[in-house]
């Protein structure tokens, strides 16, 4: 996890990750890449989550701290498992977010409000595999990733 900041109000703050995918779970094919999360008082809470499910890039903007409400907005298709890819989000400062992702020379993007409920909360920016599989199929399954690189500015 990276350094804190309040959601939406405090200058810019952008998290660029390069990474690949080796594996995704069996089941779902979907692991979470990159992330705001919340911290302090809602520290179990992510709402910003960029997927990679089986070889399409989707960011995902929870509206509120508890319920499924949320805005998705698909990125990138068709990237292979084992291809290197980078990925962006922004916080903007004034209450907008930017995401993109990048693979073979495309790059595609899509903003988003900070939701009100997230609205000067103390967050973080996160990466990693964070598998989002019901259960293991066997003891070699689930995500692998590699992060070539990870900035935060």
């Amino acid at each position: 996890s990276l350094t804190e900041f309040p959601a939406g109000t405090s200058g810019e703050h952008t998290l660029t990750a390069s990474l690949a995918v080796s594996q995704v779970p069996a089941d779902s094919k979907d692991i979470i890449i990159g992330q705001i999360h919340g911290a302090d008082d809602i520290s179990s809470v992510p709402y910003v989550m960029l997927h990679y499910r089986d070889g399409e890039i989707r960011a995902v903007v929870k509206q509120k701290q508890k319920g499924d409400e949320k805005e998705s907005f698909s990125l990138l298709t068709g990237v292979p498992l084992n291809e290197r890819f980078d990925i962006a989000i922004t916080d903007a400062g004034d209450g907008s977010m930017t995401i993109s992702a990048s693979y073979a020379g495309n790059t595609q993007q899509a903003t988003a409000q900070v939701p009100s409920a997230f609205h000067g909360a103390t967050v973080r920016f996160q990466v990693g595999d964070y598998q989002q599989a019901d259960s293991a199929q066997g003891a070699d399954d689930g995500g692998r990733v590699t992060f070539y690189a990870i900035s935060e500015r």
